[in-house]
């Protein structure tokens, strides 16, 4: 039972509060820059696709996807062990339930894959039409916007340029700690 106890205070001493508060605010504001960049990468591949050889193209997109992915991880999970978060909700939740950086990056990085293969919409059309080129294209480049996206914004926590707004969060958390909440329970 004491196990349980102690695992459940490491936990909550993993909570930042205001890291949510950042990568809530980031995932709020992601599709304005992921879904015209993701659309017009989509773009771009088809085009590259008709260019170049089908089997250097898609060893081409392989290699820069793994490197890609392997740079947001790697940045990721130094946020969450330099900071105590990331710019993702899903990756920050896993590391106060885990404590384990690399594990939490890798699982918010499936998640949201998961995430966007669904809300996507040109995965839809492209399976709503069975176009398995479209659909591998739409994939390859939504990957790349996530891992170019989630590796910009962790570069912010990573370099200390989210501390204004993190310290902006506590003075409003403690404002309604000290002020609003007193004020309410007269």
């Amino acid at each position: 039972m004491s196990n349980i106890i102690e695992g459940f205070r490491a936990a909550r001493a993993r909570i930042k509060p205001e890291g949510f508060a950042f990568s809530a605010a980031s995932s709020y504001m992601s599709p304005t820059i992921m879904v015209p960049l993701y659309g017009a990468l989509t773009y771009a591949a088809h085009e590259a696709n008709t260019v170049f050889d089908t089997n250097a193209f898609t060893v081409g997109a392989i290699a820069v996807l793994g490197i890609a992915n392997a740079i947001s991880i790697t940045a990721e999970a130094k946020a969450l062990t330099k900071e105590g978060y990331s710019s993702s909700v899903i990756a920050n939740t896993l590391q106060v339930a885990t404590g384990n950086p690399l594990l939490s990056s890798i699982g918010g990085h499936v998640s949201n894959y998961a995430q966007l293969f669904l809300i996507n919409p040109i995965n839809s059309a492209a399976l709503l039409s069975e176009n398995r080129e479209l659909l591998t294209e739409s994939l390859g480049a939504t990957s790349l916007t996530l891992t170019a996206w989630l590796t910009a914004m962790n570069s912010l926590v990573i370099t200390g340029k989210t501390k204004e707004f993190t310290d902006g969060v506590t003075r409003v958390r403690k404002y309604i700690a000290q002020k609003i909440i007193p004020a309410r329970q007269k």
